[in-house]
């Protein structure tokens, strides 16, 4: 049952990494294929609602996975929690 859990965790992070990656790039890029007299960087985002909601996604991978990695009994299942919270991290930063 442990490690049902564990699967379940780790596949809802890597669920949240997909929706980090789609949070990538430019969300208004859009308009510039249907009208292209509109440059692409004509509309800002001034919100902030995009980098705050993944932020709140990064920290909860990075929270879970890096507690994941401290509980881990045995060295060889804590690589794939470690691989997932870098690559939150790296998408992250990609996104802001």
């Amino acid at each position: 049952m442990k490690a049902l859990i564990r699967i379940a965790i780790h596949l809802g992070s890597i669920f949240g990494l997909l929706v980090l990656a789609a949070l990538r790039g430019n969300p208004y890029s859009w308009m510039s294929e249907m009208d292209p007299t509109i440059p692409p960087d004509a509309i800002e985002d001034v919100s902030g609602n995009r980098f705050i909601f993944s932020t709140l996604v990064f920290v909860t991978i990075a929270t879970i996975q890096l507690a994941m990695f401290f509980t881990a009994s045995q060295k060889s299942g804590r690589w794939l929690p470690a691989f997932l919270a870098a690559a939150a991290t790296i998408l992250w930063i990609l996104t802001i």
